[in-house]
This record gives structure tokens, C-alpha cells and sequence, in this order.
């Protein structure tokens, strides 16, 4: 992947913070932003879909595997 220089990294930036305070402004009803505003640790379940969870009982994990096979 190429880098970017300085200013177009400046660039980036600001129409990023430019896009996120628009949708913050438009979206006022959007559930993600008010399940953020109360829990600010708030990740939505679908975020890391490619990601396995991590099992503490082996029950779990076994049942897990088990789905995955079938």
C-alpha cells in the first residue's frame, strides 16, 4: 500500500471528522449512536463477524465447533 503524503493525510482527516458530524447531525435517531452515547465501550455485535468468539467453558467451545461443522 502506497503512503500518502502529509497533506493528503490532513486531507483524509478533516473529510472524515467532516462525514462523522454530518451523520451525527442527521441521524439523531441512529441507534448505534445512542447505544454509544450510553455505553461508550458499546461494540455492535455484527462489527467482527470474521472473528471467532473466545469460549471460558469447554461446553461452549464444543457446541461452537460442532455448529461450525455442520
Amino acid at each position: 500500500m502506497s503512503s500518502f503524503n502529509y497533506k493528503a493525510q490532513v486531507q483524509i482527516v478533516v473529510a472524515s471528522m467532516t462525514i462523522h458530524n454530518y451523520i451525527r447531525r442527521t441521524s439523531l435517531q441512529d441507534m448505534v449512536f445512542m447505544e454509544f452515547d450510553r455505553h461508550p465501550n458499546y461494540v455492535p455485535d455484527d462489527l467482527f463477524t470474521d472473528i471467532a468468539p473466545t469460549f471460558t467453558s469447554p461446553k461452549k467451545s464444543q457446541a461452537f465447533a460442532y455448529e461450525l461443522g455442520t
